[in-house]
């Protein structure tokens, strides 16, 4: 099956999360599976689905600094976009598997493509988590689970998954340059029993330099390629997903979405 690659324009958050949505439901209802590759503008400041962020993030701060916030469709902890490649992948279990073999299958073609880049990367084993993970407030790269993309011991790929309906959103972070420290300074306070994490990897730190857009965005898809052994077809957001989008956006930009939690 033919694959859609969209490498699209820099968003905010709520416009990119409402695009990853309204691929997925796309799929969903039958289109054929997608990679997104895209960037963030301005800066943001992503939270899981289910992570509390109520009270202890301060939106002001945030927006004094020129950075948006924005609560994701998919799981995990909170993610500081913006010297990154961010992916999404939306496709069928009928395609990828059901979510374990699909996760391991993902960060599998994200290895690839950072090995073409030059990268020394590996999978991570498991290990046990630093703390319960329910209600946890340290970023989102502060802990590596199993099968994730490493280098050096640490994590330089960060995902999130959501499955509903047979069908597999999964996004995620491959960091070019910063150390997430946005996640830590944009809290109220540190919450009680905080921990020091080792700070994530980078490509600059791996590669000893900063590859450009065409080559991280051209390695990423080979990997998937390779991975998937599949043809790409270049597309661009239908104007149904427009659409759909524009919809979507005004629950995204909802505080009550935001800060529900």
């Amino acid at each position: 099956m033919t694959w859609r690659c969209i490498v699209d324009t820099p968003r905010d958050g709520a416009a990119n999360m409402a695009i990853d949505q309204a691929l997925f439901e796309g799929v969903q209802a039958g289109d054929p599976p997608v990679l997104r590759l895209y960037r963030w503008q301005p800066p943001c400041l992503s939270f899981g689905r289910n992570q509390s962020a109520r009270g202890i993030y301060d939106p002001d701060l945030a927006g004094s600094r020129g950075i948006d916030i924005v609560r994701r469709p998919t799981g995990g902890l909170a993610v500081f976009h913006d010297r990154e490649l961010t992916y999404t992948v939306a496709a069928q279990v009928a395609t990828l598997g059901r979510p374990r073999a699909a996760y391991a299958a993902i960060n599998t073609a994200l290895a690839s493509g950072a090995a073409r880049m030059g990268a020394s990367v590996t999978m991570a084993p498991h290990r046990p988590a630093p703390g319960p993970l329910v209600g946890a407030t340290h970023p989102c790269f502060g802990h590596t689970t199993v099968g994730e993309v490493t280098a050096g011991g640490r994590k330089l790929v960060g995902s999130a998954m959501r499955f509903e309906n047979r069908t597999i959103l999964q996004h995620g972070s491959i960091l070019i340059d910063g150390d997430q420290s946005e996640v830590v300074s944009l809290q109220v306070r540190s919450p009680a029993g905080s921990m020091t994490l080792p700070p994530p990897i980078t490509l600059r730190e791996v590669l000893g330099r900063v590859p450009d857009w065409p080559e991280l965005y051209t390695a990423v898809l080979a990997g998937f390629t390779a991975m998937f052994g599949t043809a790409f077809e270049a597309s661009r957001p239908t104007d149904a997903e427009c659409g759909r989008a524009r919809d979507l956006e005004a629950h995204y930009r909802n505080e009550a979405w935001t800060w529900r939690m």
